[in-house]
């Protein structure tokens, strides 16, 4: 399985590399040539936190996408993507700097200053002029193209091929091999220039192995979701990168940062694997490490807010209720109740049955903001999601994750189709890509698409990206489901 890109690794090892080099280079340079009339020794002592800091740096860098092979390759989208970062890093370098007593952490304006100067420039030469003409150099001869294999030879496939013949005469990346399409009229015939249609969906495993394909992307025209996923199926047997060009993923576009070619949104999927055993373990120590803080910091307030929901109306404090989780187990989901008691499940049930079987967007904000079996304070817990607080305790017995699909309940259960079953492949979550990228502006499909698409790319650097976009969605959107 080839999850993790050998350049993305590589240039992280070369970021690294020259935030530490330019702490080196600034604290020479203020050591052996005087500066406002005196020479500073090397603040060795300081090493400590500028490691630290590189690692913070390229978190930054991995947010603003520039490990992603379409900045690394040209010099305008990466050197803006630079600035902006080390911009964003300064700031960050400031703060911690001037409110820091600490000995280990530097806060003498000459030396934040010299470092980031060094800090920008390496990275220009680096990043900006050496590393795109290395990168050309082994594409062109050493032969490290990804062998790349097209599934539909429609106007889609065309498109891409297009694109990428376009890509090839500047910077050479992809190999196309040829289409796959069930079309027995296509079959071995030429489609476009000189690719041709090497066989049908089915032989896509003969074709793989015989061939040597790094990559599959499907572009198939017109296509449903559970058409389009048995074929992803197919393809993550091989356990190799897919992409996907289809309407079913443009939910994505504009609300998350993705590849296109030539104006078609491409999401990467990794092959249908399963997330390694050292991404399983940092992910439940996140998960342990944030239910207990948000225990801890929840605990004052729920007594305020038990005291509210009690004053409100009649009922429990906490409204429990059968979710099914990961492999469809089920098991007990916590939330502050919002609403007035009893009066929850009918009239729930019989929208989510019609927003599953394809109810219209607006229906969604239409139930929340016009509901009037939520109480005031209630209002106020769904708006800031203050309800969800109990679920922490969920994360902790390991039923939940703090990222992850939205919880879903037995009853909504039955209405799902069976592509939608592919969801449960991971641990429902107190957030997630829905929450922050799609929130009631979806439909249901566009939703278990973001949930399939988080349950196939799950990493620790993806939840983090969630995370952060967690925070504005919390603070400034409207009330969520």
């Amino acid at each position: 399985m080839k999850s993790t890109s050998k350049h993305k690794v590589g240039l992280l090892f070369v970021d690294l590399f020259i935030c530490l080099s330019a702490f080196s280079i600034s604290s020479l340079i203020l050591s052996i040539i005087p500066i406002a009339g005196q020479l500073r020794p090397i603040p060795y002592e300081n090493f400590p936190f500028v490691f630290l800091f590189s690692f913070i740096l390229v978190t930054i860098f991995h947010f603003n996408h520039l490990y992603k092979y379409q900045f690394v390759i040209y010099f305008a989208p990466q050197f803006v993507q630079i600035v902006k970062s080390l911009i964003i890093g300064f700031g960050i370098f400031i703060v911690v700097s001037f409110l820091s007593r600490s000995p280990y952490v530097p806060n003498e304006r000459l030396k934040i200053m010299m470092f980031f100067s060094c800090v920008f420039v390496l990275f220009v030469i680096f990043r900006c002029i050496l590393i795109p003409r290395i990168y050309r150099y082994f594409t062109e001869y050493l032969d490290v193209r990804k062998n790349t294999l097209i599934i539909g030879a429609g106007e889609k496939g065309k498109k891409i091929i297009q694109y990428i013949d376009f890509l090839e005469k500047r910077n050479p990346y992809y190999r196309i091999l040829g289409f796959l399409d069930d079309d027995e009229k296509k079959q071995g015939k030429v489609i476009i220039d000189s690719y041709r249609v090497l066989g049908k969906i089915d032989s896509l495993k003969d074709i793989i192995h015989g061939q040597k394909v790094d990559e599959v992307i499907i572009a198939i025209d017109a296509i449903n979701h559970e058409n389009l996923l048995s074929i992803m199926d197919r393809c993550a047997d091989a356990g190799i990168p897919i992409r996907t060009v289809s309407n079913h993923m443009n939910v994505m576009r504009e609300r998350w940062m993705l590849e296109e070619y030539g104006g078609l949104v491409v999401p990467m999927l990794k092959g249908g694997s399963k997330a390694g055993t050292a991404n399983a373990v940092i992910k439940r120590g996140m998960d342990i490490f944030c239910a207990v803080a948000g225990l801890l910091l929840f605990l004052p307030f729920y007594f305020i807010f038990s005291i509210l929901i009690k004053c409100s109306s009649r009922g429990p404090i906490l409204y429990k209720r059968l979710a099914v989780g990961k492999n469809e187990k089920q098991f007990t989901f916590l939330k502050l109740r919002t609403m007035v008691d009893g009066k929850h499940q009918i009239t729930h049930n019989e929208f989510m049955r019609k927003f599953i079987r394809g109810g219209k967007k607006e229906v969604g904000s239409y139930f929340i903001m016009n509901d009037n079996r939520v109480t005031r304070i209630g209002r106020f817990l769904r708006k800031y999601s203050f309800d969800e607080a109990p679920q922490f305790w969920n994360v902790l017995k390991g039923e939940m994750s703090i990222v992850g699909p939205r919880p879903c309940n037995t009853d909504e259960f039955q209405y799902y189709k069976p592509w939608h079953r592919r969801r449960f492949k991971v641990k429902p979550g107190i957030t997630g890509l829905w929450q922050v990228a799609g929130r009631d502006e979806v439909d249901y499909d566009d939703m278990v698409v973001m949930d399939i698409y988080y349950a196939e790319n799950q990493s620790f650097w993806f939840d983090i990206e969630i995370l952060v976009k967690t925070i504005p969605v919390v603070l400034f959107k409207k009330a969520a489901k």
